[in-house]
């Protein structure tokens, strides 16, 4: 399966939305324009959702709820698992990954934080921009098309 390592802050939130009134259920909103590229993004890779945000923990590891979030937010396709918490987002993706290598063909992380894993597979979003930044969906789609060697 193709896997996105997701990170809300900074990538489908901004600076900006996370100003927004919250929902009484959930958080503040999404970027609209962050979520049409995240669901271009996911038509155009067939991906899987992987939630390692720590919003994953504001909703205590609920899928039901954070498919709520995502569907509130216009989002095509909600997390299928969340990382595990290490209280570091490398170890908890590095984890993930090692546990799932059997499983996953491509993955992509998208994050605000300054990862310094699997940089080949990583696209840092800037938190007042997120996935509006120039070729973020052209480089996205090809980390998650291309053929593994």
């Amino acid at each position: 399966m193709k896997v996105i390592l997701l990170d809300i802050d900074g990538v489908l939130a901004t600076e900006e939305t996370s100003r927004l009134p919250v929902h009484q259920l959930y958080a503040y909103p999404f970027d609209k324009e962050c979520v049409n590229v995240f669901n271009m993004i996911l038509k155009q890779t067939d991906a899987e959702i992987v939630l390692s945000s720590d919003w994953r923990l504001m909703y205590n590891n609920d899928l039901e709820i954070i498919d709520e979030v995502f569907k509130h937010n216009g989002v095509i396709k909600s997390p299928i698992e969340v990382t595990p918490n290490y209280g570091d987002r490398e170890k908890d993706i590095l984890k993930y990954i090692e546990i799932n290598a059997s499983r996953i063909k491509n993955f992509l992380i998208l994050d605000d934080l300054d990862l310094n894993i699997y940089q080949e597979n990583f696209i840092r979003c800037n938190i007042n921009n997120g996935l509006l930044q120039d070729g973020i969906l052209e480089k996205a789609t090809s980390i998650l098309t291309k053929e593994k060697i």
